[in-house]
């Protein structure tokens, strides 16, 4: 009851932060009462989420990586020990008794290990800061769950991660993103169909247009609306539509169908910029931007 309360309350302030960043829009500028107001509402919502009140509703592991940034530890390798039997994996010291590596290394090396056990799993987060150059590929403590991943099940990986001499390699299908935005676009109503489409972007890509638009984060990042085709023009007209692409990861268990008997799958896939192409055996060099699923509903 307190869990449920809690979450509410946090989908109340961010109805309440909409509107307040909806007026700032509208009048050019915020009153001194609408300011403090805004101040206090982030304060709470903070608090919600360092305490982990709003996401103890998940089977995805990626949530205590995420909110292990609120915690205090003596040895700052601990952040990852303690976690690593979440994900039913054994990193750095507890696999080499005499090796102790440093806390960036011990990162590096855990999520490669998620990354290589699942990548869906690997990849089932958004950055809510820029990560390093060459680190997009995996978690880190700024990073969240979406709500739209917050259910985790029956993955079936259609691709491979595995760690070269110098970089993380991905194998498996893509496609260009101007391809999947066009299927998209051709579905009759992508308010009322079976199939469902969502574009979810990290926050420190998308923040700068949704602040402009008013748009807000956690409750309505995730909605099958039609902010994915807002998206999907700036995006286009950043980065340039030939250089964006969409990497299948695989699927997930979705909602059960009644009239099937049988649970239905979820298709997620990772955005990718390509930065460059390595002349020598001609991979493409990619940053991530954030990812695409795709949803049937068969009736």
């Amino acid at each position: 009851m307190f869990i449920n309360t809690c979450q509410n309350i946090y989908r109340t302030l961010e109805e309440l932060t909409f509107e307040i960043n909806q007026a700032e829009i509208q009048n050019g500028r915020l009153e001194k009462e609408e300011q403090n107001t805004l101040h206090r509402v982030e304060e709470i919502k903070k608090r919600i989420l360092r305490a982990g009140f709003y996401f103890l509703f998940t089977d995805n592991p990626n949530v205590q990586y995420g909110i292990a940034q609120h915690r205090t530890t003596k040895n700052s390798n601990d952040r990852v020990y303690a976690i690593m039997q979440i994900y039913n994996l054994r990193v750095g010291k507890s696999i080499r008794l005499n090796d102790n590596p440093p806390l960036s290394k011990l990162i590096d090396e855990f999520a490669l290990a998620i990354n290589s056990k699942c990548p869906i799993l690997g990849q089932a987060f958004v950055h809510t800061a820029r990560p390093e150059d060459g680190k997009s590929w995996h978690i880190t403590e700024a990073s969240r769950v979406p709500a739209s991943l917050m259910v985790y099940k029956v993955a079936h990986p259609q691709s491979i991660v595995q760690e070269s001499s110098s970089c993380v390699i991905a194998t498996g299908k893509c496609c260009p993103f101007p391809d999947l935005i066009q299927l998209a676009r051709e579905w009759k109503d992508p308010f009322d169909s079976n199939i469902i489409f969502r574009l979810v972007l990290d926050d420190y890509v998308k923040e700068p247009w949704d602040t402009a638009s008013g748009f807000t984060t956690i409750s309505r990042s995730f909605n099958p609306d039609t902010s994915w085709l807002r998206h999907s023009t700036i995006l286009s007209s950043q980065f340039g539509q030939q250089n964006l692409f969409v990497f299948l990861l695989g699927d997930i268990q979705a909602e059960w169908s009644v009239p099937h008997q049988t649970f239905e799958r979820e298709h997620i896939g990772l955005l990718l910029r390509r930065e460059e192409r390595n002349a020598e055996d001609g991979q493409d060099i990619a940053f991530e931007l954030g990812y695409c699923d795709q949803k049937e509903s068969r009736v």
